[in-house]
Order: C-alpha cells, then sequence, then structure tokens
C-alpha cells in the first residue's frame, strides 16, 4: 500500500495537469471505489490523513506534509471505514461497518498504532452528534432509548461515557454548541415536530410545535457561530426555503439566504465543526454558494480563479486555518484535491479519487429550462460525450428515486455511457425536490402521467436544439423511480428504441403510499390523514406496472437482483419476454448464499458485479443502439 501511495503522491501533479487520455477506461474502473477520499488535516496542519479502498479493504494513511512521506494509519479488513475524525494530533476515531451489524467506534493511538473498540458505546447504539473540534479527548454522542435518544460525552482514549442530557421524551436529534453544552433538540410525538429551547443550562425546557408535515416548518440544522442561535431551513413562508438563523428565545427569524428558484442544498462548512457554518450551498445551473463572511467569500473567489471549471470548496483545515484542503469536482472529472498553504501563498495538486479515470478526457453536462406541454418551466442536465457526432444517440435516465433531482456531479456509470459516445439526460420533473413546494407537490398521482410526459418534453427539447439524436434514444430505468420511465416507454413509444431496466419493480406489492407522497405532506406511516393514505393507496393500486412492460415492443435489457426474482418483481415479465420475439436481455445478479463472508470478498464481488452487468449492458446497447462511426452523421431529429 505504501509503495503504491507514494506513487500516487509523486504523480499527483502530472496527474492533474497532465492532458487527457482519449481512450475511454475499462468498464471496471468505473465499478471500483475511489483510491483516495475524505482527506483530513492535523490540528497542527503538519499532517494529512487519507482514507479509500486498495485491494479491496478500507485504509486510512498518513502523509507528512513537509516531505510527503507515506506512512500506514489502519487497514480494515473485516469491517468498512464510514468515517473518522482527529482527536488531538496523536489520536483518532473510526467509525466503522461490519459486513452484518450495527456501525461502531474504534480509537487509534497514533504512537503506538493501536485500535480499541468503545464496546461501553457499541453496546448502546446511536451516533455522534458533535466531534468537539477543541476537545482532543471527547466526542459527543447520541445513546437510543425506547423514546428517542440521550446525549452521552464519550472519552474516545478511555471508552467511558458520562451523562450530559437525559432525554426529555421523544427527542431524535440534538444541537450543541462548540464546547458541547446542549441549546436545542428535535422531536416528534404523535405525528407533530417540535423543537425544545431553554434559556440556560438547567432551565426548563420550552416546547414550540413545528408541524405535522414530511418536514418540519423550520428545520434546525446546528448551533450557529454565536453559540446561541440555530440556524436552519425554513419552509412555510415562501414556496422554496429560507435560510435562517432563528433566535430561539424570541422565535425571530434573520434570512441569510434565500432564492426564489431553488431550495438550499446543505450548509458547507470547512471541516468536521458544524457550528461554523461558512456558506450556504445551493444549486441552479451549477453548484454555487452564499458565503457567511466577506473575508471566506473573497478567499472563495480566489481559489475558484485558480482552479476555473470546477466546484471548489473547503474541506478541511488546521486549527489556525494556515492550511486548507480544497476538494475541486465537476460532472466532466473525479473529485480532485489540492493543499492550500496561506502563508506559502501557494496550491499544492495532491491527486484525484479516482487515478485511472482522472487521466481521461470526459465530457461536460449542459443545463436547460425547457416547458412542459401544460405550461410548466422544468429544467434538465444533459452529459455529453467528449468526442462524438454533432447528434449522439440519447439515454435518459429515470433513477431510483422519484424525488431526486439532477445535481451537477461526477456520476461513475453516467460517465461510462458518455464515454462510448451516449448522450445522458437527467430531467428535473415535477415532483422533485429542490425546486420548491409547489413544483414537489405537483408530483402526486402523475407517476404515470404527467411525469412522464415532462421526460418526453424534456428529450423533444434536446432534440430540437440539436444536441442528441431524435431517432436513437433509449431509457434507462432504475428502481420505483424507473416507473416514470416505464410509463414513459408506454405512453410515448415513437421516441424510444431501448429499455435498460434495473429492477424497476413489477408487482406494486413493494410499493406503499410512502413511496408515491411528494412535497412536504405527510406521508404513509407518518400520521397520514386517513382519507388521504386512502386516496394514496387506491393510486398504488392503480399502477400496475407488469401489464404495461409486456405491452412494450423495443428491445429490453433487464437486471434484476436474486431477490427480486424470489419476490416475484422480475420473473413474470422474464417468463412473459422468454415466451415472446421481442429482443431482451435478463441477467441476474449473485444469490443470497453467493455473496462472500467478510468485508474484502463482498467488495470484490460487487466490483465483479458492476463490472459483468454494464459490460453486457454496453454489448446489448451496442447492438440496439449503436453509436454512429466518426463521419457517419446522425438521424433526422
Amino acid at each position: 500500500m505504501i509503495r503504491y501511495l507514494t506513487a500516487w503522491l509523486c504523480g499527483a501533479a502530472a496527474l492533474v495537469v497532465a492532458h487527457a487520455v482519449d481512450a475511454p477506461p475499462p468498464v471496471r474502473a468505473f465499478a471500483t471505489p475511489p483510491e483516495f477520499r475524505n482527506p483530513k488535516l492535523s490540528p497542527g496542519g503538519q499532517t494529512l490523513a487519507v482514507t479509500g479502498t486498495r485491494e479491496f479493504s478500507d485504509y486510512v494513511a498518513l502523509i507528512d506534509l513537509a516531505t510527503m512521506q507515506v506512512t500506514p494509519g489502519a487497514t480494515f479488513t473485516d469491517v468498512s471505514l464510514v468515517n473518522y475524525w482527529w482527536k488531538g494530533n496523536d489520536w483518532m476515531l473510526f467509525l466503522v461497518e461490519p459486513l452484518r451489524g450495527w456501525r461502531v467506534f474504534r480509537s487509534m493511538d497514533l504512537k503506538t498504532k493501536k485500535i480499541q473498540p468503545l464496546h461501553s458505546f457499541n453496546n448502546r447504539g446511536g451516533s455522534i452528534v458533535n466531534p468537539l473540534v477543541n476537545d482532543p479527548d471527547h466526542v459527543l454522542v447520541s445513546v437510543s432509548t425506547p423514546t428517542g435518544v440521550d446525549l452521552r460525552k464519550l472519552n474516545v482514549r478511555t471508552g467511558k461515557l458520562t451523562v450530559v442530557e437525559n432525554n426529555p421524551g421523544f427527542v431524535t436529534r440534538w444541537l450543541t454548541d462548540r464546547e458541547g453544552r446542549a441549546v436545542a433538540a428535535l422531536g416528534r410525538l404523535d405525528g407533530e415536530w417540535f423543537l425544545l429551547t431553554r434559556d440556560r443550562a438547567g432551565a426548563d425546557w420550552k416546547k414550540t410545535l413545528l408541524g405535522k408535515r414530511l418536514r418540519p416548518d423550520f428545520w434546525p440544522m446546528a448551533v450557529f457561530q454565536d453559540q446561541r442561535r440555530l440556524i436552519g431551513w425554513d419552509h412555510v413562508t415562501a414556496d422554496t426555503a429560507r435560510a435562517v438563523i432563528r433566535d430561539p428565545q424570541t422565535g425571530a427569524d434573520e434570512v441569510i439566504f434565500h432564492s426564489p428558484e431553488v431550495d438550499p442544498s446543505y450548509n458547507l462548512g470547512w471541516g468536521d465543526d458544524e457550528t461554523r457554518v461558512r456558506a450556504i450551498a445551493y444549486e441552479t445551473d451549477r453548484p454555487r454558494f452564499h458565503y457567511l463572511a466577506e473575508a471566506d467569500a473573497k478567499l472563495a473567489g480566489m481559489i475558484d480563479a485558480a482552479l476555473p471549471d470546477s466546484t471548489n470548496f473547503i474541506v478541511s483545515t488546521s486549527a489556525d486555518e494556515s492550511r486548507l484542503i480544497i476538494e475541486a469536482t465537476s460532472d466532466a472529472h473525479p473529485e480532485r484535491y489540492f493543499l492550500l498553504d496561506r502563508k506559502a501563498g501557494r496550491i499544492v495538486p495532491l491527486g484525484a479519487a479516482r487515478a485511472e479515470l482522472a487521466a481521461a478526457r470526459f465530457g461536460a453536462g449542459r443545463y436547460f429550462t425547457f416547458p412542459s406541454r401544460d405550461g410548466l418551466t422544468l429544467s434538465a442536465r444533459l452529459l455529453l460525450p467528449a468526442a462524438s457526432a454533432a447528434r449522439p444517440p440519447l439515454i435518459v435516465i429515470c433513477g431510483s428515486d422519484l424525488t431526486a433531482r439532477a445535481y451537477r456531479v461526477f456520476t461513475p456509470f453516467y460517465q461510462l455511457l458518455a464515454s462510448r459516445g451516449y448522450a445522458v439526460l437527467e430531467v428535473n420533473h415535477r415532483g422533485v425536490d429542490g425546486f420548491g413546494q409547489k413544483l414537489a407537490d405537483l408530483g402526486t398521482e402523475s407517476v404515470h402521467d404527467k411525469m412522464p410526459d415532462d421526460v418526453a418534453d424534456a428529450v423533444d427539447f434536446a432534440v430540437r436544439q440539436g444536441w442528441a439524436d431524435g431517432q436513437r434514444v433509449g431509457i434507462f430505468s432504475q428502481g420505483g423511480g424507473g416507473l416514470v420511465g416505464l410509463y414513459a416507454l408506454s405512453r410515448h413509444p415513437e421516441k424510444f428504441k431501448v429499455w435498460l431496466n434495473f429492477g424497476t419493480p413489477m408487482d406494486r406489492a413493494p410499493l406503499s403510499a410512502y413511496d408515491l407522497s411528494f412535497g412536504l405532506t405527510p406521508s404513509a406511516g407518518r400520521h397520514v390523514p386517513v382519507a388521504r393514505e386512502d386516496r394514496l393507496r387506491s393510486y398504488v393500486f392503480k399502477l400496475d406496472p407488469l401489464p404495461v412492460a409486456k405491452a412494450l415492443t423495443v428491445p429490453s435489457f433487464h437486471f434484476y437482483g436474486s431477490w427480486q426474482m424470489v419476490n416475484d418483481d422480475g420473473a413474470k415479465l422474464k417468463r412473459h419476454l422468454d415466451r415472446g420475439t421481442v429482443p431482451h436481455v435478463f441477467v441476474l445478479g449473485l444469490g443470497s448464499r453467493e455473496w462472500g463472508d467478510t468485508v474484502e470478498v463482498v467488495n470484490r464481488q460487487w466490483v465483479e458485479e458492476n463490472t459483468r452487468i454494464w459490460t453486457e449492458a454496453l454489448a446489448f446497447l451496442a447492438q440496439h443502439l449503436p453509436v454512429p462511426a466518426p463521419g457517419a452523421g446522425a438521424g433526422a431529429p
């Protein structure tokens, strides 16, 4: 591992600035997990920790930034590494997940490299609440109780747990200041959200009700920099959410960001301290940041000027913020990491998360808006091949989540398609989150008609602009979100030539009213009014995917896991296709007894499975939706 890491660091600068390779990477490179991820500086700033996966096991490596020498930190062969934290310059805390069972904490003395499990916490369940960046010995954790979570302080060196706050009843999340004092708590009882606040430590809690919708009317994210007020999102005042700072005693809000077009995406901090929010992230045509301090905005502008054509943000800092780790990301390349030394006034490239993919040349995405047939203005993202015919074949993505919007990020399997000459389209149809309450609510009872029509309208618009070949369009559908793709094929058969089906449900039994509840309205299982739940369940019953799929006549590729076949999700469809004459390929995943018994073996199988499945899918596309040879031209729009 050391030899590999050293080679990576030595070639980092060349990797980032070198000319990209035109030949597309092999399929396996897209299926392999990142070799490097989640870099974090030690508090003193002399050492950089990097995690990644090598030989199918997760590891942590330590890099001396003065000499760029690499030393091993820890290798995890029995568990997967979820996250980690520096505790001083000589201790680390790891959150790991076994193949079967609950996530657990382990800590490591960097001087002796001895790793110890923290049994006193691991046997209680819960998660980290505050890493306490100024305390080298402790973190705050939540501990599960029958009615919510308690707040405890965990000594990462001894494993001792001490009480900070007992759950006053149905609290699901604690909000603490930088020193670990409980400022507020969020909870839910009988379907209604509530916020607990108090004037001072030890005083009685005051309850404020926050509504019965899917998300609370005010969603508290963290304690603000003043260590008293709460920063969060107001979901009721306007159609799109407002980022506000709320005084917990008076209820007064100070609006710090609001876009009439999109909701905020997340709060940006420079590392693990959630009580130091630097910016509000949001995305229109590309990711953007609204910085709260002018000095931070100025620094961000300087970084963007030095690293153009990517979204740049700081992911880790030394305690004095003289050294910063920058992540530069784009839909056209994997994550790249840089060290900004503010005292020396220079940015040093460190490397890329996926070295083999970083050396390739990928196409960039295009954001556009288009009109729906019933008068809405919707948006979409189109990923184009780096080099192709004027109008490449098009694959429309209908992913697993009906409410997930498209983001400008590097998605390996989308770029796999683009690297083989296909344009890839993601549509922000009605019902998706991120564009306000009204658009999200329009998804209700429209999975079978208006959502698929939105997809068809986006395709028509892209074809009219000359971005894609209207005679070579296919649909990729996956999971519950794949129902939109299935109904688009059914409603608009003249537009689509092939169907890539990755586990779209064919039996309505796995579907629920919760899956088809959009926006902030209550959902099934969460105290839905009976009339509304009955209406949603009635709608679910109307969605009968199997007859719709049986009526399709386009060539199709299908992948189902073995458990989906046992549950008859794909078995009936396969029997129907096998009896007919429509060209099809049916690929089955490993059975439950075929998966390995160790994390290392399962990780290896995961890569091999994804490589196998996508190799077969690309072969299917080459036969039924071929990419024209250079100079061969394209079909008519």
